[in-house]
């Protein structure tokens, strides 16, 4: 009677496959799908990709981008307008640093590294820099942006 207890339980545990649906990405695989969105997103950044960017954040209400300790935007629309207000002439360019890629349970990820912004051209070229982190997520279509965080270095350290 034990033995046959010890393997239906081993046969449910088995059957069950811990109640998730089909195979669960590898952080491998995560840190490849992420580092390949990254330059998506970069690219889209870049060339001012509008419909394209559009599509790499999470457009369900969840969204947030938070800098310097304030919800700066609430919707990806927050975001194409702010990149709508920039001159179109401007060049963007970003440099990264140090990226870590993070997965966080079987469909997130947490991505962050330092960058160097410069928007524009000499002589009226704007500089910033500091540390961004982002939240995504692994949805039918692909991988999301769903809320982000970036600070910027301070002249006097703070």
């Amino acid at each position: 009677m034990k033995k046959a207890f010890t393997v239906c339980v081993i046969v449910g545990v088995l059957g069950c496959g811990g109640g998730q649906d089909g195979p669960q990405p590898r952080p491998a695989d995560t840190q490849t799908e992420v580092a390949s969105f990254l330059e998506s997103y970069d690219l889209a950044l870049t060339t001012r990709d509008v419909a394209l960017l559009r599509t790499l954040y999470a457009e369900d209400g969840r969204f947030e981008w938070i800098e310097d300790g304030e919800i700066r935007y609430r919707s990806p629309d927050d975001i194409l307008a702010g990149l709508a207000a920039l001159p179109s002439d401007a060049a963007i360019r970003t440099e990264y640093e140090g990226r870590t890629i993070t997965p966080v349970g079987a469909v997130g990820a947490r991505v962050s590294t330092r960058f160097v912004t410069v928007i524009g051209e000499e002589p009226t070229a704007f500089e910033f820099s500091g540390m961004i982190t982002m939240v995504l997520e692994k949805g039918p279509a692909g991988w999301r942006i769903v809320g982000g965080h970036t600070s910027s270095e301070r002249q006097d350290g703070r």
